[in-house]
């Protein structure tokens, strides 16, 4: 405040994870993604925490993790990120995305991968599908829906973008969709 510049709050803690028997780290946190609510002064970001996991007694693989948090500009302090908060109680989630509307309802997308939830690995032609959850209230996605069913041909959707078009008052979402064979 008054032109002094302070540290930063740490809103995503880091988190180190070791395959077993390496003592280099295997995963972290990253793929942020920030949206803003103008008239409310909320901020809202979303980022993905990925380790590595054992799948069978020979392979190991990324598994992914999603959290949000807000920020409330009005707070009485000053202002202040929430904690860390998990939506999506899944370990199998991935490419999240968030968007938000100038007075505050906001929605989160991500892609599911369905394999993991069993405790399998992921390969060519498994199941992933985008999924998405919508709140009026900071930190709060009581509606939660996938985008569409499980295809009955080997499909997947991968790599979210998700957006408010204001023009129309409609949440876009955008998917990398690939199919097999080629």
């Amino acid at each position: 405040a008054n032109g002094v510049v302070s540290a930063p709050p740490l809103v995503a803690p880091s988190s180190a994870y070791y395959l077993p028997g390496s003592p280099f780290p295997s995963g972290g946190v990253g793929w942020p993604s920030l949206a803003v609510a103008e008239e409310t002064g909320y901020a809202y970001l979303v980022w993905q925490e990925n380790y590595v996991a054992k799948v069978d007694a020979y392979s190991f693989q990324f598994r992914f993790l999603t959290w949000h948090a807000y920020w409330d500009g009005a707070a009485a302090d000053g202002g202040g990120w929430s904690a860390p908060l998990r939506k999506i109680n899944d370990q199998d989630t991935f490419y999240s995305s968030i968007a938000a509307t100038p007075d505050g309802r906001t929605m989160l997308a991500w892609c599911q991968r369905w394999q993991q939830s069993s405790g399998g690995g992921v390969g060519p032609g498994d199941p992933i599908v985008a999924r998405t959850a919508y709140g009026t209230e900071p930190g709060s996605f009581p509606l939660r829906q996938a985008t569409h069913d499980l295809y009955d041909v080997p499909q997947r959707d991968e790599s979210i973008l998700l957006t408010y078009a204001g023009g129309d008052s409609t949440f876009v979402l955008a998917s990398d969709h690939a199919m097999w064979p080629g």
